[in-house]
């Protein structure tokens, strides 16, 4: 798990809705990213990371097992 700190406005939000591709799509994105050592078109970030808002927006009786399952579904 990564703990992504900065002050408000330096960006934290826009690049872990990148690593998710979640950004709105008329955005044009021009950056590399790697994650070790392989671009982003050779892994797939979905499987090894999770967006979650800075909103509680949980169910309190759900594991969290549960509750990850149900933000990589929306």
């Amino acid at each position: 798990m990564t703990l992504l700190l900065g002050p408000p406005g330096s960006g934290k939000t826009t690049l872990l809705l990148a690593l998710t591709e979640r950004l709105d799509h008329s955005l044009k994105v021009k950056l590399k990213i790697f994650y070790n050592r392989h671009t982003l078109e050779e892994f797939i970030p979905q499987k090894s990371s999770a967006y979650v808002s800075q909103y509680d927006l949980h169910i309190p009786e759900m594991t969290v097992r549960e509750t990850l399952d149900l933000v990589k579904l929306a």
